[in-house]
């Protein structure tokens, strides 16, 4: 839950992406084994904008800063979708 609400808080859409009108689902991986120093991120699959790849990342690299895992959590693996979208104009 509190990385949860760490990656909400870092949440940002970059406003050349909003100029563009660029929108799209990053689906962000997201891998820790205990004795790493910090869970791994990688992109599994990109929404089609740069922009919005780098902007989905840099907002989980920063709840992770927020949020590191406590050491004595078991491994995970999974995948956080992250949407982008401008909704209605």
């Amino acid at each position: 839950m509190a990385l949860a609400r760490a990656a909400r808080a870092a949440r940002h859409y970059p406003a050349m992406a909003r100029e563009r009108g660029q929108e799209g689902v990053v689906r962000l991986r997201l891998s820790w084994r205990q004795g790493m120093a910090s869970p791994r991120i990688s992109l599994q699959q990109g929404s089609g904008h740069p922009l919005l790849d780098e902007a989905a990342q840099e907002m989980l690299r920063q709840a992770l800063a927020a949020t590191p895992p406590p050491r004595e959590l078991p491994a995970f693996d999974f995948v956080l979708p992250v949407e982008f979208s401008l909704g209605p104009s």
